[in-house]
């Protein structure tokens, strides 16, 4: 959704972290051995889960701190 007010190259970032997060999240319910993930155990897999979020947060909040009104 916040990708709608963000300008153009942040509103693609945003969209292939939550894409990121929302596929490791359906691994981390999976989680088979025969995943590539299953390497990282539950541990590295949740990781995967967290950080494009906490990277998304950092990028959204730089940019409505940078916003300005017309």
């Amino acid at each position: 959704m916040s990708s709608r007010i963000q300008g153009a190259p942040l509103n693609y970032f945003s969209v292939l972290l939550g894409g990121i997060s929302l596929l490791d999240l359906i691994l981390y319910y999976i989680m088979l051995d025969a995943s590539p993930f299953a390497v990282l155990g539950i541990g590295g897999l949740e990781r995967w889960i967290a950080y494009p979020i906490l990277l998304w947060v950092t990028g959204f909040g730089g940019y409505l701190m940078g916003y300005s009104r017309p």
